[in-house]
């Protein structure tokens, strides 16, 4: 009896309808209702409006301290002063209480500041003074103990600040220091204010439901009550302007941000968290009790679309991976209930059946059109030498009844055999390879005589790899043209090595490639090169490298560049996972009757 069939996107939306889509608008529902029955926002957002208020009044009693404190850089009153100590038109005395009541005058009003103290930078342990505004709650035995105990560690801060001003806080005292500067903006003297904290950070130790407070002047913490909290534990980089609220370790951190017209100011602050989480405990229970539903519900979602979904899709899958490895034509048998299924798997069955066919049909097109690119290419030898070759030996044999003359017959037969490759045969052994370069060096040799040495240095174990026929020729051809007839004499370098993955044959030859060469060899070696309209000269290397590449595939190839030492290297790249390497040794090549110049 056959199954019922169904829709796979219909049953999937029934799904995610019901098990999904109602809970999570169930859960809406009653999280907008409850959330509307609480305080927590309201709450939050009140303390937030109440610590900015005060913390802008903080602001402006710090930037009216610091707007004070430039009184004595402005009004340039110390400036002369020290002028005119220097002239020696006053005496230290003079200076002192000239330098005294400057200081009382002008902040001894000030409510910010419990004491000053000021120095100049010449002689300071002699010219320093002090002042206690006792209305501010200074005290006068302070004045000694800052000077026994805060003073160094003031003095070596001032060193640091140039033009700027910093606060800086020792257990329960803050200071203000800045430096007076000349109107040269030289250094003369140094100022430093104890601030009234009771004053300036007025009402934000008064906050009954935080347990630590922590201002930040510019970037200087000021612990007023409880631990230091950094800006990090306030959520991150505490914002210069702007509010927030965070949780770290289960309490609420509120920091607010205030700029002042002298620095910025900030403040963090640690809540106690049982004052806004008490009226949430009931929130927490219906999210439980909804969380709960939500993994059954989830549960059944995933055993469903794991059979009706998941099964089907790992089948397509593997018959994909099938198609990956070439195996095309395999059919997908697995019975699948839903109709998107069934039909994909019917599609994917005659894909399977359209692709063995077009892929077996391609394949042999592809082989007999690379025979027919090889062929053609091998056939492109460059008539220019045969022509040459032939008049030596016409030469040869009218001048004298040299021996010589049927040895150089015998080698343009080895290389007009090689040319026309009767057996049609793209790979040759490298031995049967250097037999054509040796038959081919010996004309050469005979033509040039000692101007031509050829050194070869090649390993018998490589002898029996398969390279391309008539390969190594046009380039040693081409190095004997260009590297030794423009010279009065010059070497053939023929190398042979190998790697794991490559065989590497490389002919050398003395001489450089010009701008020109280089230009005209990058044309030759073009995967776009039109080899139609080159003279039939220039082909040669054009020939080497489209016959590599077709052979071995685009990794391989020919390069010919500049060496070392004045020389010209022409490289062919052989990679050996791209054309398996077949020992042929049943097949003996005896080219010991080539004479061969070695070193």
């Amino acid at each position: 009896m056959k199954k019922k069939t169904f829709s796979l996107k219909g049953r999937l939306v029934q799904i995610i309808f019901i098990g999904w889509f109602v809970p999570i608008l169930l859960l809406i529902v009653v999280l907008g209702w409850y959330m509307r029955s609480n305080y927590g926002e309201q709450m939050l957002e009140g303390l937030s409006d109440q610590l900015y208020f005060t913390g802008k009044i903080c602001a402006e009693r710090v930037d009216t301290a610091v707007t004070a404190s430039r009184a004595s850089t402005y009004d340039r009153k110390l400036w002369e002063l020290y002028q005119r100590y220097t002239a020696e038109e006053l005496t230290p005395n003079g200076l002192y209480l000239r330098t005294s009541n400057y200081i009382f005058s002008t902040y001894q009003k000030e409510k910010a500041f419990q004491d000053v103290y000021f120095w100049y930078t010449e002689n300071p342990e002699v010219l320093n003074y002090s002042m206690t505004n006792t209305s501010s709650g200074g005290k006068y035995e302070e004045q000694r103990e800052y000077w026994v105990n805060d003073h160094q560690e003031v003095k070596e801060i001032a060193k640091t600040l140039g033009t700027k001003i910093r606060f800086w806080q020792k257990e329960d005292k803050l200071y203000m220091i800045r430096n007076l500067m000349s109107p040269e903006y030289e250094h003369f003297g140094t100022i430093v204010m104890r601030l009234n904290p009771d004053y300036i950070l007025e009402n934000l130790k008064d906050f009954s439901w935080s347990s630590a407070v922590t201002v930040y002047l510019d970037s200087e913490p000021v612990v007023l009550s409880g631990k230091q909290i950094t800006m990090e534990e306030a959520g991150g980089q505490m914002k210069r302007i702007g509010d927030g609220v965070s949780r770290v370790r289960g309490d609420y951190l509120m920091y607010e941000g205030i700029p002042g017209e002298t620095l910025w100011l900030g403040i963090v602050m640690e809540m106690d968290s049982k004052m806004l989480s008490e009226p949430f405990v009931g929130y927490w229970i219906v999210v439980c009790g909804m969380l709960l539903m939500l993994l059954v519900m989830l549960a059944l979602l995933t055993r469903v679309f794991r059979s009706q979904v998941v099964r089907p899709v790992s089948v397509l899958m593997r018959g994909a991976e099938e198609i990956e490895k070439g195996n095309y034509g395999g059919h997908l048998e697995e019975e699948l209930r839903s109709r998107e299924f069934q039909y994909l798997e019917k599609s994917f069955n005659q894909m399977s059946d359209r692709l063995k066919y077009q892929f077996e049909h391609i394949y042999k097109e592809e082989l007999a059109l690379r025979d027919a690119r090889i062929v053609a290419l091998q056939s492109n030898i460059n008539p220019h030498f045969l022509n040459n070759t032939l008049e030596i030996i016409n030469w040869e044999a009218r001048m004298s009844g040299n021996v010589k003359v049927p040895k150089m017959i015998e080698a343009l037969s080895t290389l007009m055999n090689a040319a026309m490759d009767r057996k049609k045969k793209p790979l040759v052994r490298l031995a049967e390879e250097m037999s054509y370069v040796n038959a081919y060096l010996y004309i050469a040799q005979e033509r040039l005589g000692k101007r031509l040495t050829v050194v070869k240095e090649l390993d018998q174990e490589m002898m029996d790899y398969e390279v391309p026929r008539l390969i190594m020729q046009p380039l040693i051809e081409n190095a004997v043209k260009h590297g030794v007839e423009p010279r009065t004499y010059g070497t053939i370098r023929i190398r042979v090595c190998q790697t794991e993955e490559n065989l590497t044959i490389e002919i050398i030859n003395d001489g450089t490639l010009t701008k020109e060469d280089e230009q005209r060899v990058a044309r030759l070696l073009d995967p776009e090169y039109d080899s139609s309209k080159e003279p039939s000269g220039n082909l040669g290397i054009s020939n080497v490298n489209m016959r590599v590449k077709l052979l071995y595939g685009e990794n391989s190839g020919l390069t010919i560049e500049n060496g070392e030492n004045n020389v010209v290297i022409a490289r062919i790249r052989l990679c050996k996972n791209q054309s398996e390497q077949k020992n042929t040794t049943n097949s003996q090549f005896d080219n010991s009757h080539f004479y061969e110049n070695e070193q």
